[in-house]
């Protein structure tokens, strides 16, 4: 949605400036992860070979850790796409192409050479993510992959071509077992994660395996941080009040005391642009301006890291938030029932005076609190009728 910021009065730009002068751009530093393989040339003194696997891993032996190992490479899934494509193995459908929170793909090829397998993909976070930043959750591998030789192989050395005997020795008596057309189907689950082998009826040797799994652990969807008290100890106001200076906003029916964790935005609905959601934010209030959607409108947020040590995004929290009517209709009421649409006066008879007045091109603004981080600006338009705002509470710490 293209945003309309032509009708934003001075002060409530120079707000946005002097934070942003005052807080940096909160862009972390970029950190580079050890490559696994050159670690492993440095330790064997290998040379560097353009055909050597990102990844190899030793393969578990319990079928319930949901790992398949192909052509040497061990893959415990569910594992980001991005190490198959380091792999060398191509996905069929567009990468660039984004999937819902919590979506997941329709099942589809990926090719390496004349190999190929089935994949499906998932994108486990709370936000839209491209394809290729998603995780391969389901990977199909058949006899006729293993006519190309692709080595598709499970806990136990079964493999395509294994007897029948062999996967019940290895894994004991399946959970189900059915018998559909020329295949026999064994289903080996835990939970909503499953390992499914097909043994062709005939000659008793498997065909076809897919190992299944969607559950990710929470520490990896969070980036390997453990959540601070911070976020989770946060109570949300059950009442809105009638005070600018509470600091309090309703969004679509709920509540939120500033500064509130994302995290709260996002269990309710929000997202955030990915480009600053996938970021490291470092600490003692490192901060980034981005926008926050809701159906089709938007708002523009200040998130910051309040902690000590180096968070996600997910763990800042949100302590401004500017909204214009123009950037989608959303249920808004700031405290004292004020709403879009309502007058000047009738600001004043809840509020009282602003600390000061602005005026220019048609909108009034009002600014109440003189603390350029701990305010309330609204903007009123020709007929009287407020049409955006902006509250502000950047505090130094979550103590104050």
């Amino acid at each position: 949605m293209k945003r309309n910021r032509g009708r934003w009065s001075i002060p409530l730009l120079l707000a946005l400036i002097l934070l942003l002068a005052a807080c940096g751009s909160g862009e972390p530093e970029e950190e580079t992860e050890p490559d696994p393989t050159e670690e492993a040339r440095e330790e064997t003194g290998d040379e560097e070979d353009d055909e050597e696997p990102v990844y190899i891993g030793v393969l578990s032996e319990d079928l319930y850790d949901f790992q398949i190992k192909l052509n040497s490479v061990v893959y415990p899934l569910p594992v980001p796409v991005s190490l198959f494509d380091a792999n060398g193995w191509v996905y069929s459908g567009d990468l660039e192409d984004t999937l819902d929170p919590g979506g997941y793909t329709i099942s589809a090829p990926m090719t390496k050479d004349d190999q190929s397998i089935l994949v499906v993909l998932l994108n486990p976070f709370d936000l839209e993510q491209t394809l290729e930043d998603c995780y391969v959750c389901v990977v199909t591998a058949d006899q006729y992959g293993a006519n190309e030789g692709l080595q598709a192989v499970l806990p136990g050395d079964i493999t395509i071509g294994s007897t029948y005997d062999e996967v019940v020795e290895a894994y004991g008596d399946p959970e189900t077992e059915n018998e559909v057309g020329s295949g026999i189907y064994l289903y080996y689950r835990d939970d909503e994660s499953e390992v499914q082998i097909i043994v062709d009826n005939e000659s008793r040797l498997v065909r076809e395996i897919t190992v299944q799994n969607m559950q990710i652990d929470e520490e990896i969807l969070n980036g390997g941080f453990e959540v601070p008290d911070s976020v989770t100890d946060y109570v949300p106001p059950m009442s809105l009040g009638t005070r600018w200076d509470n600091f309090r906003i309703e969004l679509d029916g709920v509540i939120y005391g500033l500064p509130a964790p994302t995290a709260y935005f996002l269990q309710n609905g929000w997202s955030f642009e990915k480009d600053y959601v996938i970021e490291t934010l470092s600490p003692s209030r490192s901060s980034v301006l981005t926008t926050m959607r809701l159906d089709d409108a938007s708002v523009l947020t200040y998130a910051t890291n309040y902690a000590e040590e180096d968070q996600p995004f997910t763990n800042s929290f949100v302590n401004q938030i500017t909204y214009d009517a123009a950037d989608g209709e959303l249920d808004v009421t700031l405290p004292g029932d004020i709403t879009v649409g309502t007058t000047a006066e009738e600001v004043q008879s809840v509020w009282g005076k602003p600390d000061a007045t602005e005026e220019g091109d048609g909108v009034t603004t009002y600014i109440y609190g003189t603390n350029v981080s701990q305010r309330v600006c609204l903007s009123f338009d020709e007929a009287d009728a407020l049409f955006a705002f902006q509250i502000n509470y950047n505090v130094r710490s979550l103590d104050d």
